[in-house]
């Protein structure tokens, strides 16, 4: 009847896990074309600023090679209170972008929290176990168990070295000493 459930509920957390990732993989592809359309349309922004300016810069060079003296009224008015309009909509749209951003790191760092969180799970369930059998003592069970519970007491740390080492800032050999330090 153990055997039974151990097998029941590790099934069960193999689905669980499965489900979990493709609702993340879904979630992340949708995430991704919203980008790619927020983008598209900043391009499409740009190609419009860009031909607004090429008229103001028309209207100026007409004006300059016409005029004795320049005055400042160009008649370029109405391109830039459209050019304005464009920047605005093209600022709006990359804060757009920084905010999927955003929530699209924040859910792969909910995410490798949560599989550092099931490791952890799993280990102090043996943990718990070795100690209800009496194989260890109690003090035993105290060190492992902050031992076992130091990736995810030190996640942002961890975390933050690794960005280190993808960024240049340390070498594999520093990276892997301070995580070995913290776990």
């Amino acid at each position: 009847m153990a055997i039974r459930d151990i097998l029941k509920n590790a099934s069960q957390s193999v689905t669980s896990g499965v489900k979990s990732q493709a609702t993340a993989v879904s979630h992340a592809k949708s995430k991704d074309a919203e980008m790619k359309r927020l983008k598209g349309a900043i391009v499409a922004i740009d190609n419009e600023l860009n031909s607004a300016y090429i008229q103001i810069g028309k209207k100026y060079f007409e004006h300059a090679r016409t005029a004795s003296e320049l005055s400042v009224d160009l008649g370029v008015n109405d391109i830039l209170l459209l050019a304005e309009d464009k920047i605005e909509r093209k600022e709006e749209l990359q804060r757009e972008i920084f905010e999927i951003e955003k929530r699209l790191k924040d859910q792969v760092v909910l995410q490798q929290k949560a599989q550092v969180q099931k490791r952890v799970d799993e280990q102090m369930e043996k943990l718990d176990n070795a100690k209800n059998l009496g194989v260890i003592t109690d003090e035993e069970y105290a060190v492992k168990a902050e031992k076992i519970n130091r990736p995810l007491v030190n996640f942002e740390m961890i975390r933050n070295i690794e960005k280190q080492y993808e960024m240049g800032l340390i070498t594999a050999a520093e990276r892997n000493q301070r995580i070995s330090d913290l776990t």
